[in-house]
């Protein structure tokens, strides 16, 4: 249901007009590091609960701010 990271590189989770999110993405493309962006305003929009609880066992505790980075 939820876009897995991918097992290697950069995975960034975001939402739009996100300042923080924003930096990291134009960090790391200046830097030339590889990363794979996933766009999560759908699931907040749709399935907040949901998606946070998917974070919650993926990462083993509570996590609801952006952007997510693994």
């Amino acid at each position: 249901m939820f876009t897995e990271p991918q097992k290697t590189g950069l995975t960034v989770y975001s939402k739009s007009n996100c300042q923080f999110c924003s930096k990291i993405k134009n960090f790391l493309n200046e830097k030339n590091i590889f990363f794979t962006e996933i766009n999560c305003d759908n699931y907040l929009t749709n399935n907040k609960e949901g998606f946070l609880s998917y974070i919650k066992n993926m990462i083993g505790r509570s996590y609801a701010t952006f952007p997510m980075i693994f």
